[in-house]
């Protein structure tokens, strides 16, 4: 019987590691891995052109003022270069 709530409770500990990796996944991991795969598409030669990604729920979190912060970088690195020019 003690075997059997040890194991029970380990189970679900396991499931709820679980749910909460694939939360953090979901949440966290996949939208910083769009923000990655665009500052990585983009034309170092037009940095203001990047590929800015869209975030579903993340407009007035963190990661959303980290887009629209890269945004801004990178459209006055786009500036410099064209006075530059």
């Amino acid at each position: 019987l003690g075997y059997a709530i040890v194991a029970r409770s380990v189970l679900e500990a396991f499931l709820l590691s679980g749910l909460v990796i694939a939360l953090f996944h979901i949440f966290i991991t996949r939208p910083l891995l769009k923000v990655h795969a665009a500052i990585t598409q983009t034309d170092p030669t037009r940095p203001g052109q990047w590929p800015k990604p869209t975030l579903k729920g993340h407009h007035d979190d963190e990661l959303g003022h980290l887009v629209e912060s890269l945004d801004h970088l990178l459209n006055a690195f786009q500036s410099g270069l064209e006075q530059r020019d």
